[in-house]
């Protein structure tokens, strides 16, 4: 992971404490924009999108994508969180984190990358509300 003291400008440096005030969050392009715009912050969109492929290939932002067609959610890299997957509910499509230490391992040797992986599922809520539970 790159310094976080390297080269900000004030948009990054905003995109980027937001994204702070709100961990364990995945948020949208969009969602950002807004929040950015409630504080009276003008940016763009594509310079939203810009300033967050940066920094997620700084490594201090993480990127989702999940469903392939739906829109990108991103959120902070904290250096001392554990690792954790990401599980989305089809129903409601709430993302959730579960600690990888907690997914059960074949035993085949095969290592996941827990910050690219999206399982999915049903969520308990979703499923007591379908009685499935």
């Amino acid at each position: 992971m790159k310094q976080r003291n390297a080269y900000q400008t004030k948009q990054t440096a905003e995109i980027l404490q937001y994204l702070e005030s709100i961990p364990n969050k995945h948020v949208t392009v969009s969602e950002i924009c807004t929040a950015l715009k409630d504080k009276d912050i003008s940016i763009g969109t594509t310079t939203v999108y810009r300033h967050l492929e940066k920094l997620a290939a700084d490594g201090l932002v993480t990127r989702y994508v999940v469903n392939g067609s739906s829109s990108a959610y991103f959120e902070y890299t904290h250096p001392s969180v554990n690792s954790y997957y990401h599980f989305q509910c089809e129903k409601c499509h709430r993302l959730m984190h579960i600690p990888a230490s907690s997914v059960n391992s074949d035993g085949s040797g095969f290592s996941i990358d827990p910050m690219k992986t999206v399982l999915y599922g049903i969520c308990d809520d979703c499923a007591k509300k379908e009685g499935k539970k």
